[in-house]
């Protein structure tokens, strides 16, 4: 979880995933729903942090994927990385599931029933045994 309008929350966060050891794919879902308008935050932000080899892919979900995914590509993001989605229940469709990579959900803290349900997805799927080398 982070703060979306506070950029030193977002990029400590960010810094602290991209260190860890294993293959990534990140759902980014950071969305403050008081104030959709203000994404000054955004490019205070080291998104820069995602340019990294052992991130395999980011799904945007949310309002404004368009938003973060210019974000991400100013940040040096390949393109081919990212898929933008609209509704968290669409996530399944672009996640590998592949052993030994982590999946991360970044959430806003006013997502939190959202990222409840983005586990419930994932955990479902890996049940069902979507899970592979």
């Amino acid at each position: 979880m982070t703060k979306s309008l506070i950029a030193p929350a977002c990029s400590a966060i960010f810094d602290y995933i991209t260190s860890r050891p294993k293959e990534k794919e990140i759902v980014i879902f950071i969305e403050d729903p008081h104030t959709i308008d203000n994404n000054a935050y955004m490019y205070e932000t080291d998104f820069e942090y995602f340019n990294n080899p052992s991130i395999n892919k980011i799904i945007i979900v949310g309002k404004r994927p368009q938003e973060f995914y210019l974000r991400f590509l100013f940040a040096g993001v390949p393109e081919e990385k990212m898929v933008q989605v609209g509704s968290i229940e669409e996530i399944d469709k672009y996640l590998s599931y592949k052993r030994g990579t982590a999946i991360y959900f970044l959430y806003d803290n006013y997502q939190v029933a959202t990222n409840i349900r983005a586990r419930e997805i994932v955990k479902q799927a890996l049940e069902g045994g979507a899970a592979h080398d």
